[in-house]
């Protein structure tokens, strides 16, 4: 967890703001509490990863800069979580491998 920060830090200090990405996160739909938040197969149709999947890797320094976001998300976006924010819930996604190769197979 400590090397997620640290690069985050890193790129953030190091990206410049990114104008492409207009996304608001916190319209992020429920998450599934199974694979990672990218998978279609657990989280088919949300229009707010579509777009961050869309945006490729000019997303992850507009999504850095979204872990200073106190905004609070309106609904559920995780099981037993009533109320996130959306720097929480990227913080969580992080730690549970937003960014983690697929190939890797759980042990």
């Amino acid at each position: 967890m400590l090397t997620t920060l640290a690069l985050a830090t890193i790129v953030a200090a190091a990206a410049p703001t990114q104008p492409g990405i207009a996304v608001d996160l916190s319209r992020i739909g429920h998450v599934a509490p199974k694979g990672r938040v990218q998978d279609k197969q657990y989280n088919p149709t949300d229009p707010v990863i579509d777009a961050l999947i869309e945006a490729g890797p000019a997303s992850i320094p507009f999504l850095v800069q979204k872990l200073e976001d106190d905004t609070e998300i309106e609904h559920s976006v995780f099981d037993f979580w009533p109320r996130v924010h959306v720097r929480v819930a990227l913080a969580l996604q992080a730690r549970r491998g937003v960014w983690a190769d697929r190939r890797v197979q759980a042990r």
